[in-house]
C-alpha cells in the first residue's frame, strides 16, 4: 500500500443491468477529468485520483489521441440502440475501395432503420460535430430522460474502444422465444463459441498494462450472464492467480413475479454466488431490492434526500454506480491508495468471501465540515443505506472487517485541529466493529462529480454542490453537479442472513420441474453440492476467530 506507481485495473461487465451500472460508472469517472488544451495536445488534470488506473490512451487510424476505459463488456444482440458495436472512434470514412463485396452482380442490401436517439444523444452529436456552435455543453444541461432510456447506450456519454463490446449473437435482447435465462447457457457460450474472443480481448488489455493490480467484475447474477461471468472468472483465476478480483453481483430492483422466471432467477443466482464467491477475491451482492430472493412484497431501499424510482433501471443503476465509484476511489489514488488484493484479502478472512456495501450519497454537509465534524452530527453506520439484500442497518452488528471511503471532505490527517487518535475513536464509536488495526478509512477531498445524463434523482432540498438548503428549493433548471459520499465495505454477522436466505430459497426449488436447466447439463447432484457450499458459506458468518483457534 502507498505506492505511487501506476497500478492498472481491468473492468469486465457481463449483462444488461451490469452495463446500465457500468455506463453510469464511466460517465461519473469521466466527469471528474479536467481536460486542458493549453499544450495543444490535451492533458488530464486531476488532484487525487489517477485516471490511468481504469482508462487507457490510444491512437485512432488517423493519428488522433483517444482515452477510453480499460473495459470488456458482454451483452445480447439488439441491445445497443444507436451505438455501433465497434464504436465511432476508429471510423476513417470511405477508403476509396470499389466495393466491400467480391461479387460484382446485383446485390440487394436490407438494413434495419437506425435507432431513434433521445435529446441528449442528438445534442451530444451536434456538440461533437460543432453544429450550430452550441453555447452550453450538453453535459451541463438538465435532461428528463426517464421515459426515453430503454438501453444503457441511451445515456452513454463517452467512447468505448473497438475491443470493448461483444454481443452474443445467438440470443436476442428481450426475446421471449429464446430467453438467455439459464446459467449453463452462459458457461457454454464462453467456453465454446466465444472463448477465443474473450481470451484475445483480455490479453489485449492486460498486456498493455505496466503493473496490473487486478480486476473489478460487474455481473448480472440472476441470468445466463452469471454463468458467462463465472466461466470468464475461471480463466482469469488460472491466468492471473496473483491478482485481486473484486466482483459485484448486480440485480435490478424489480422482478417478474411469474413463478417460472422467478425460479430461474433464483437458481441462476445460487449458482452464480457459489461460483463467484469461490473464485473471486471478494464478492459483493448489490440491489436496491432488500428482499431480492423471496416472493415477499417488494421492499426497495429508500435513501435520504433522493427521489429515485427503483423500478427504473436508469435510476437504480445510478445509485449503485455511485457506490462503486466511491469505493473504487481507494484503489485509484495517485498516492496512498490500497491495492485490490490487499483490500480483498483484508476482508475475506476465514472463508468470508461475501461482503456487504453501504452508501451515504449525497452525504449532506456544510462546506467546511471535516470527518470528525460529520461524525459528531450523526454520520454513522446506522445512517447509511445498505445495498446488499437482507443486510439491515437497523440490526447492524460488529463487523469482522471494514473498508471505508469518504469523498468530498478535507483529509482529517492534514487538519491542524484534528487529532488522529480522536478521529479513530469517533469512527469506532459510530461504526460498529471499526478496529483501527483491521479496518481502513480513506478520505478524499474531491467530491463525486456528476453531470448529464445522470438522472434527476435528488430532492429539491439538495443544492447544486450537494449541500442541504436551509430553506427554499433548488431551481428545476439546475442540477446537482457534485456530492460528498461515503461507503462501507464490510464482512459482518449480518451476512449470515444474506447467504442463508439465498440458500433457504434455492433449496426449495425442485430442479426436476425446470427442464431447461436439466437439458443444459445441470445435474441434480451438482445443484445439491452448490446448496451445501452455500450453507457452509453462511456458517462462516456465525463464528469468530476465537472459535476457530
Amino acid at each position: 500500500m502507498g505506492s505511487t506507481s501506476l497500478r492498472e485495473v481491468l473492468t469486465l461487465q457481463f449483462g444488461h443491468y451490469s452495463n446500465f451500472v457500468g455506463t453510469h460508472l464511466w460517465n461519473i469517472e469521466e466527469s471528474g477529468f479536467n481536460y486542458s488544451t493549453n499544450t495543444g495536445q490535451g492533458s488530464k488534470v486531476v488532484k487525487e485520483l489517477n485516471p490511468d488506473v481504469t482508462f487507457r490512451e490510444g491512437l485512432t487510424l488517423n493519428g488522433e489521441q483517444t482515452y477510453t476505459p480499460r473495459l470488456i463488456l458482454y451483452d445480447l444482440k439488439g441491445c445497443l440502440g444507436a451505438l455501433k458495436q465497434d464504436g465511432h472512434l476508429y471510423d476513417v470514412g470511405p477508403t476509396g475501395a470499389a466495393s466491400e463485396y467480391d461479387w460484382h452482380g446485383h446485390v440487394t442490401k436490407e438494413e434495419a432503420p437506425p435507432a431513434e436517439k433521445n435529446k441528449f444523444l442528438k445534442e451530444l452529436d451536434d456538440d461533437n460535430d460543432g453544429v450550430d456552435a452550441m453555447e452550453t455543453d450538453p453535459c451541463e444541461k438538465v435532461y428528463e430522460l426517464d421515459g426515453s432510456v430503454s438501453v444503457w447506450s441511451d445515456y452513454l456519454r463517452l467512447h468505448y474502444h473497438p475491443q470493448t463490446v461483444t454481443l452474443i449473437q445467438e440470443y436476442e435482447y428481450e426475446s421471449e422465444t429464446t430467453p438467455f435465462d439459464v446459467y449453463q447457457y452462459g458457461e457454454r457460450i464462453l467456453n465454446k463459441e466465444y472463448q477465443n474472443d474473450f481470451e484475445d480481448k483480455l490479453h489485449f488489455f492486460a498486456e498493455e498494462c505496466d503493473s496490473l493490480q487486478g480486476f473489478q467484475i460487474l455481473v448480472d447474477s440472476h441470468s445466463s450472464f452469471g454463468g458467462l461471468g463465472s466461466a470468464a472468472l475461471d480463466y482469469i483465476h488460472d491466468e492471473f492467480p496473483s491478482k485481486g478480483v473484486l466482483s459485484f453481483g448486480l440485480a435490478p430492483s424489480t422482478r417478474n413475479h411469474d413463478i417460472t422466471p422467478f425460479c430461474h432467477r433464483l437458481i441462476n443466482t445460487a449458482l452464480c454466488v457459489d461460483h463467484m464467491s469461490t473464485y473471486s477475491s471478494l464478492f459483493v451482492p448489490l440491489s436496491l431490492n432488500s428482499t431480492l430472493w423471496s416472493m415477499k412484497p417488494y421492499k426497495p431501499v429508500s435513501p435520504k434526500h433522493l427521489t429515485l424510482d427503483p423500478a427504473l433501471d436508469y435510476h437504480s443503476s445510478a445509485l449503485l454506480a455511485v457506490a462503486i465509484e466511491t469505493l473504487s476511489s481507494s484503489y485509484r489514488l495517485l498516492k496512498g491508495g490500497v491495492n485490490i488484493r490487499d483490500l480483498t484479502d483484508g476482508l475475506a478472512v476465514l472463508g468470508r468471501k461475501v461482503a456487504s456495501l453501504s452508501l451515504t450519497a449525497p452525504m449532506v454537509r456544510d462546506g467546511s465540515d471535516t470527518l470528525p465534524g460529520l461524525l459528531k452530527k450523526g454520520l454513522s453506520g446506522n445512517s447509511m443505506t445498505e445495498l446488499t439484500p437482507y443486510v439491515s442497518s437497523a440490526t447492524r452488528e460488529d463487523a469482522y472487517g471494514r473498508h471505508m471511503v469518504f469523498t468530498g471532505i478535507p483529509d482529517p490527517t492534514k487538519s491542524q485541529n484534528t487529532d488522529i487518535g480522536e478521529l479513530r475513536n469517533s469512527l469506532t464509536e459510530n461504526f460498529s466493529g471499526f478496529d483501527p488495526e483491521s479496518c481502513f478509512a480513506f478520505t478524499i477531498n474531491g467530491s463525486v462529480k456528476i453531470a448529464a445524463p445522470f438522472p434527476n434523482i435528488f430532492s429539491d432540498e439538495v443544492t447544486t454542490d450537494g449541500c442541504l438548503l436551509s430553506g427554499g428549493a433548488r431551481s428545476p433548471e439546475k442540477s446537482v453537479s457534485k456530492m460528498a459520499s461515503a461507503t462501507s465495505l464490510a464482512t459482518s454477522p449480518n451476512l449470515f442472513q444474506t447467504v442463508n436466505e439465498l440458500h433457504k430459497q434455492a433449496k426449495r426449488m425442485n430442479l426436476a420441474k425446470f427442464a431447461r436447466f436439466q437439458e443444459s447439463g445441470l445435474e441434480l447432484d451438482d445443484y445439491k453440492e452448490t446448496l451445501e457450499r452455500l450453507e457452509k458459506l453462511s456458517r462462516a458468518y456465525t463464528y469468530d476467530m476465537e472459535e476457530m483457534l
